[in-house]
C-alpha cells in the first residue's frame, strides 16, 4: 500500500543517517509525521514557499537525524 512504501522510504533514509537500530521503524513514523505536520499548517497558512519555512525544516530534520538534541 502506498502507506507502507511512504514509510519504507522514511525508514531507508534514516537508516542512512543513523546506526540501523531497532526503533528505525518509530523514528521513521516520527519523522515523517513532523514533515507532514508542517508541510500542512505551512499549506494552510500559504507559506510553502517561505524560504525562513524551508530553512527551519531542513534543520529539523537534519537535528532528528543526527540525534543532536537528544536526551538521555
Amino acid at each position: 500500500s502506498f502507506q507502507s512504501r511512504y514509510l519504507e522510504y522514511y525508514a531507508g533514509a534514516v537508516a542512512q543517517y543513523r546506526r540501523r537500530r531497532k526503533d528505525t521503524e518509530t523514528m521513521a513514523r516520527v519523522l515523517s509525521s513532523a514533515v507532514e505536520g508542517v508541510i500542512h499548517n505551512a499549506a494552510r497558512r500559504n507559506m510553502l514557499d517561505a524560504p525562513e519555512l524551508q530553512k527551519q525544516l531542513g534543520e529539523l530534520i537534519c537535528a532528528y537525524l543526527s540525534g543532536q538534541g537528544a536526551r538521555a
